[in-house]
């Protein structure tokens, strides 16, 4: 198996970049290295010399072999509620486009008229001539139990999601109450029989719940490197380095006072 020469000289190319920003970069070496993983990292989604969820996994990895934190607080940003969120999604959506079309149609078939018939109440308008519209027969679906049940999740679901500050005031949750309720409805599907969980393996986008836990991590790492301080500071400034920017040390009673940022007009 040959490496793609494209990708090879993205690849490159990152890691050059990356290389650069560490040596130009200033001190502590936390900060170098924080700084340097951002742009690796960033520059490998960007160019895709890597597939997107590989480049995740390097985050962590990374990371870790750089000492900037142990390997267990690196991989926790792959279980943040969020990602249990996105899960939920996925377990609902485990219906393909054909079966949808199956309660679509139909909901179509039972809404239009009613929105018809309401507007015309609200309205009042006044035709010349009468149209009658040709009957079709509408298309049949067995409603079983497990698409009933689906659909009632769905509800139930939906109406959490919708109602989450009263919810969460209830349940006690004081935060991430969206990532349990998605929680509930993923057991709830699975427990009732409306789906398989082998359904929810196949048709779960693993690799974008791979890449969401990458961008947390990435935050972490940006985070406990101070890289994410420096460039808020640097972002702040107008000068190419004033003392506001620089990394941040201790003052001496000695020591003038720091030149303030002007803000940018």
């Amino acid at each position: 198996m040959t490496w793609p020469s494209g990708s090879l000289l993205r690849l490159l190319g990152c890691m050059a970049l990356a290389a650069l920003v560490y040596r130009s970069a200033p001190p502590p070496d936390a900060l170098r290295t924080g700084l340097a993983l951002f742009v690796l990292i960033g520059g490998l989604w960007m160019t895709q010399a890597l597939h997107l969820s590989v480049t995740a996994l390097l985050v962590p990895l990374l990371a870790v072999l750089a000492g900037l934190m142990d390997l267990r607080t690196a991989l926790a940003s792959f279980a943040h509620p969020i990602i249990f969120l996105f899960l939920g999604g996925f377990a609902l959506a485990g219906i393909g486009f054909a079966d949808w079309m199956r309660f679509g149609v139909p909901l179509v078939l039972l809404l239009l008229p009613l929105m018809v018939g309401v507007l015309f109440l609200l309205l009042r308008p006044s035709f010349a001539g009468r149209c009658l519209p040709p009957a079709e027969p509408s298309p049949s679906m067995p409603w079983t139990c497990s698409r009933r049940l689906t659909l009632l999740i769905f509800g139930l679901t939906a109406a959490g999601w919708i109602g989450a500050a009263p919810l969460s005031r209830a349940l006690g949750i004081t935060a991430d109450i969206d990532s349990a309720v998605a929680l509930v409805a993923i057991v709830a599907l699975v427990a009732g029989g409306a789906i398989e969980w082998p359904d929810i393996e196949s048709r779960t986008q693993w690799g974008v719940l791979l890449l969401f836990g990458g961008g947390l991590a990435l935050r972490e790492v940006m985070g406990v490197s101070g890289a994410s301080r420096f460039l808020a500071g640097a972002s702040r400034c107008q000068r190419p380095a004033p003392s506001c920017c620089r990394w941040p040390h201790r003052r001496t009673r000695s020591s003038s006072p720091p030149n303030r940022c002007r803000r940018p007009p």
